[in-house]
């Protein structure tokens, strides 16, 4: 009996020697995260090249006043939360091309926590591998080395999907309130938040009629945090003189109209 016990032992130890990786392989996995993080760090603070066309058009406006720079905005194409933003920032920290940047490249890092933040409920190794791939995304890493306003859009839509989450699982008025802000904040950084608005509100009323069913509070909820999303999209209200100018004056011109049909194909 002692033999036999001591012969599944050897066994299963020279089973795991035989599965397991070689010592010196152990680290390498770590060790190129580390370097991946390292990377994406770094990239998001260089940018060797001086500020393109886009990025001196956001300058030029940030520096204006409040009011003259909502006449301004009247021949650009996006709302006003991002350049007065990097107004306040650049009266802080100076208008040079690195410090322009470095307002993107905080919402660009800021958008790593917030995502861990989503995904470690569902386990610490898919939070971990979110991190490591929001930190070495390609698309997070350029954004968050221009002085535009498309790195604020990811964080935010990443705090819109957190504060979404929680509102369902407890709807009080201070996480309502959180959802409404996020909304306001994505319609007045780019049009396109719109996009991002409808769908969130499709797939609530989608969650609320079907699993609602089964749990009449999610109903409730979806309901709730479906009223909170519109109410802040709502806020759109107030700039919508200012969106009416842009459409007379401005858009893409590089561009061909896109009929709903198309974008639909593209979509999908």
């Amino acid at each position: 009996m002692a033999s036999a016990s001591a012969a599944d032992a050897v066994t299963a130890e020279s089973s795991r020697t035989e599965t397991s990786p070689p010592w010196r392989w152990r680290g390498v996995g770590p060790a190129l995260a580390i370097v991946a993080i390292g990377g994406g760090l770094a990239l998001r603070l260089v940018a060797p090249s001086p500020l393109w066309l886009d990025e001196a058009l956001s300058v030029n406006i940030a520096r204006l006043a409040p009011a003259d720079m909502v006449d301004a905005l009247r021949h650009d194409g996006h709302p006003a939360l991002y350049y007065l933003l990097l107004g306040w920032w650049m009266d802080l920290f100076g208008e040079s091309d690195f410090a322009v940047r470095a307002l993107s490249a905080v919402f660009s890092l800021l958008t790593v926590p917030v995502l861990w933040a989503i995904t470690r409920r569902h386990g610490a190794r898919l939070a971990g591998a979110t991190v490591l791939v929001a930190l070495t995304s390609p698309y997070l890493v350029r954004f968050g080395t221009e002085a535009r306003m498309y790195a604020l859009l990811a964080l935010l839509v990443a705090l819109g999907w957190l504060a979404i989450d929680r509102a369902l699982e407890r709807p009080t008025g201070v996480r309502l309130v959180a959802v409404a802000v996020v909304s306001a904040a994505l319609v007045h950084t780019h049009y396109w938040s719109f996009w991002v608005i409808g769908a969130a509100l499709g797939i609530l009323a989608w969650t609320g009629w079907v699993a609602g069913r089964v749990e009449p509070g999610l109903r409730r909820a979806c309901r709730l945090v479906g009223a909170s999303v519109a109410a802040g999209a709502a806020s759109f209200a107030v700039w919508l003189g200012v969106f009416l100018d842009q459409l007379g004056s401005t858009g893409t011109p590089w561009a061909d109209r896109a009929r709903p049909a198309e974008i639909a194909v593209e979509t999908i």
